[in-house]
């Protein structure tokens, strides 16, 4: 969030609004699902399960990863 706010805010604009949609179109949607991701490593970490059930948190979000392709 950062840099994509410096970014469009800053004057004169270093990129043209067409690259700044090409180089954050599905920010987002990576944004939403790291963190979710991460919102379930820390709780299991929390429980004190991380080591048993990392691997059921990935193949959780096999599906929403796709939106690094």
């Amino acid at each position: 969030m950062y840099y994509y706010e410096k970014i469009v805010t800053c004057e004169p604009l270093i990129l043209t609004k067409k690259q700044i949609e090409d180089i954050f179109l599905y920010f987002d949607q990576i944004y939403t699902v790291n963190q979710a991701f991460l919102d379930d490593l820390q709780k299991y970490k929390i429980d004190n399960k991380l080591t048993l059930l990392v691997g059921e948190a990935f193949m959780r979000f096999i599906p929403y990863l796709r939106v690094y392709q």
